[in-house]
């Protein structure tokens, strides 16, 4: 699966970034189903942000299917 979070509009962003920093829910997905296929090389999203000021950052997660594994990228934006 593909997620992607943002953080919360209230967040700190002084204090050290946690999970509680994030929405719970993911802006946007892609659920692959089993037997899992193989991401292709070059993959896009669209995704709705929603209204935000201010510093903010983006968390991308993919969480690689029939495994414990998952690989995470963050992106800062500045709205």
């Amino acid at each position: 699966a593909w997620q992607v979070f943002i953080t919360q509009q209230n967040w700190n962003p002084n204090a050290p970034l946690t999970r509680a920093s994030f929405n719970l829910s993911p802006i946007c997905q892609q659920i692959f189903s089993p037997p899992y296929p193989r991401p292709p090389m070059s993959f896009s999203m669209n995704c709705t942000i929603p209204a935000r000021t201010g510093y903010q950052v983006l968390l991308a997660v993919w969480t690689v299917g029939d495994t414990p594994n998952a690989f995470y990228q963050v992106i800062d934006a500045q709205f």
